[in-house]
């Protein structure tokens, strides 16, 4: 289960990263900042860890496709994959994205 948790991450990380970068390539008004896209790829991480995950070692196989998504794209940086990495994790250990946070909901609807 826990190889598959990790390409699941990896995939769904690659996905939201390219994404990203084409809309930033082609100047839309819709393309997300570089903040915005990390925090919702750790959100989608922390529900996946919420929703797919039984254990610690379950949530850090979905770290590890962080990780290894990062170093993929990010090939000329390595530091900035564990930066990410070690900036996201508290959120997937836990497996509570920031939109479960009643508190951040109140913040975006202002």
């Amino acid at each position: 289960m826990r190889v598959v948790l990790r390409h699941r991450a990896r995939k769904s990380t690659l996905h939201a990263l390219r994404f990203a970068e084409r809309l930033r390539k082609r100047n839309s008004e819709f393309a997300p900042s570089y903040r915005e896209t990390l925090e919702s790829i750790g959100d989608e991480l922390a529900i996946m860890a919420r929703d797919q995950c039984s254990s610690e070692g379950e949530r850090r196989a979905l770290l590890a496709g962080l990780m290894s998504a990062m170093q993929r794209m990010y090939r000329s940086d390595p530091q900035l994959a564990q930066r990410v990495t070690r900036r996201l994790a508290p959120r997937v250990l836990a497996a509570r994205p920031v939109q479960s946070d009643g508190v951040s909901c109140l913040k975006a609807a202002i």
